[in-house]
């Protein structure tokens, strides 16, 4: 950007006498320069610095419009520049020209490094974040949960808030206790029923640092998300997990939009640094797709860790698996029932079995591929089922991550696997494996 006197020092000043009070049609033009500068700068740079960049003038801020508000506050600043300042000859030009001006000048600060170079001992000083739940959710992760209506998300969500704000084991799980922020974009509804199924299940003291607010939030709103935060600054107990149940109870725009959804995440993102809690969000899958939830695709870039929910119409059994953990491994599927307790449901855990064929065909893997695995051929011979049997087979041990089929399409069992055969770790090491391997070389 330029250096000197802005040539629009007068029209900013003249902006920022007329607004010493919070009302009046200037406040919207305001909130309108704030709303759409605000996605193109980090979320930590203040008010004040943002206005500095356009020439080193600072302007005072009140409460930030939504994005889908922006398109009209952007007519009414250039209606005002028109009638006050008849110098200015062409002032949309003006307004666009310093939203590029911002959004350039972003660009160049996030690309420029801050922190200096990582050598390999730095790298290696680095640690994987802490477990809040297990190896199903990290500490300060940004975490979505998803899966269609009436897969039981809700009641998994509230089984792992509770127990975080218990410290009560979650399913054999360790857990990091701490408070829980629920927010129930739905309503009420049967929740206090659910809660009271669960503490006569797990029991839990009335004091227990868990807090829900039964309406949505306007995440992509900073004053909104101020106001939580300050809300939430008063509690005693730190905040480990906030549970934003649903997004499309709180999400106000175009969910395919890139910008409105960059502003809801830099909403949740500013919860997460100012508090450093996790934040789980549940969601729903794409309509012509379950593989995926709704939305933008900006929203799963920004995502720790995606957890899928689904239930077996047939059975009731609700399966979670990890289709994203980006500082570790995946999690082993985990299968779960709801239970009727009192006047509600409560989760439990669900012990896994095999269909007879499925646990004949996976005994025969195990005795023919002990080290590099067995073709599909080779194991469908070995099992002596007729074909179709054979295939619901595969099908339930794959489901399960009983198997996996190697790059060389070669089917071996999974740690998962052995497990559920009976077999000690002892029998499937890697280490075994290895030195015992033909290919290896090793005599």
């Amino acid at each position: 950007m330029k250096k000197g006197p802005s040539p629009y020092a007068e029209v900013i000043r003249k902006r920022q006498e007329q607004t010493d009070a919070p009302t009046g049609p200037e406040v919207h033009d305001l909130n309108w320069l704030l709303g759409v500068w605000g996605p193109y700068f980090a979320i930590d740079v203040t008010d004040t610095e943002i206005f500095q960049r356009l020439d080193g003038f600072g302007v005072a801020i009140w409460e930030v419009q939504s994005p889908s508000e922006r398109s009209h506050c952007r007519g009414v600043w250039i209606d005002w520049l028109k009638k006050n300042t008849p110098g200015v000859s062409e002032p949309w030009r003006m307004v666009d020209d310093a939203i590029k001006a911002g959004r350039r000048q972003h660009e160049v600060e996030k690309l420029a490094p801050k922190n200096g170079w990582c050598d390999m001992s730095k790298l290696e000083a680095f640690e994987s974040p802490p477990s809040l739940i297990g190896d199903v959710i990290a500490e300060k992760a940004f975490v979505m949960m998803y899966g269609q209506y009436g897969s039981g998300k809700t009641f998994l969500s509230l089984d792992m808030a509770l127990s975080v704000a218990t410290g009560t084991s979650w399913h054999g799980a360790d857990v990091r206790q701490g408070a829980v922020a629920y927010i129930l974009g739905e309503g009420l509804g049967g929740i206090g029923a659910r809660v009271a199924a669960w503490r006569e299940t797990h029991g839990a003291p009335m004091d227990t640092p868990f807090r829900l607010l039964p309406q949505p939030i306007d995440f992509s709103s900073p004053a909104v998300v101020a106001d939580l935060l300050a809300s939430i600054a008063t509690w005693t107990a730190e905040l480990k997990l906030m549970v934003i149940d649903t997004m499309f109870r709180c999400f106000i725009g175009n969910e395919h939009s890139p910008e409105d959804m960059g502003a809801f995440i830099a909403g949740i993102d500013q919860c997460r640094r100012e508090t450093g809690c996790s934040t789980l969000l549940l969601h729903h899958p794409g309509h012509n797709t379950g593989d995926r939830s709704r939305g933008h695709s900006a929203l799963e870039q920004a995502l720790d860790q995606v957890i899928k929910i689904e239930r077996n119409k047939d059975s009731g059994l609700i399966t979670m698996s990890c289709a994203k953990n980006r500082d570790g491994l995946l999690f082993a599927k985990r299968q779960f029932r709801l239970s009727s307790r009192a006047q509600s449901m409560t989760v439990e855990t669900a012990e896994i079995q095999l269909t007879p064929s499925a646990e004949a065909a996976l005994a025969a893997l195990h005795q023919i591929a002990a080290w590099d695995g067995a073709s599909h051929a080779a194991w469908y011979k070995a099992t002596g089922q007729p074909n179709g049997t054979f295939n619901k087979a595969l099908k339930v041990l794959q489901d399960g991550d009983y198997v996996e089929k190697s790059a060389e399409d070669q089917y071996e069992l999974t740690e998962a696997g052995h497990v559920i055969l009976g077999l000690t770790p002892e029998s499937y090491s890697t280490r075994q494996k290895w030195s015992n391997s033909p290919k290896n070389g090793v005599e």
